[in-house]
């Protein structure tokens, strides 16, 4: 059968995959980095490119990462969860402001 593993080339793929696997179970998530906006970004505007789950994505990762638009990012991002039903991201916002 052409294209088929046989004997031991199947074992060495079955081998690499659990090495493979094994490896990114382990891998640990990388710190986030902070960022430092233009003088000329305007978040109002950025988020207005933006709807649903998007918009609370980049808001957050920006509230996140960006310490100079941290209080107006959170702020728009509360605003925008309290429109939505997402209670769990709501609580997850909230400890993440807490932990700041």
């Amino acid at each position: 059968m052409e294209g088929a593993l046989t004997g031991s080339s199947a074992m060495d793929l079955e081998d690499n995959l659990g090495l493979q696997h094994s490896l990114i179970e382990s891998a640990q998530p990388l710190p986030p980095k902070e960022a430092t906006p233009s003088s000329s970004f305007d978040l109002e505007t950025y988020a207005a490119y933006y709807t649903g789950r998007t918009k609370l994505d980049r808001l957050k990762f920006i509230a996140q990462r960006a310490p100079s638009l941290r209080a107006e990012a959170s702020k728009m991002l509360l605003t925008e969860i309290k429109a939505g039903q997402d209670v769990n991201l709501y609580q997850e916002v909230l400890q993440m402001l807490q932990d700041l």
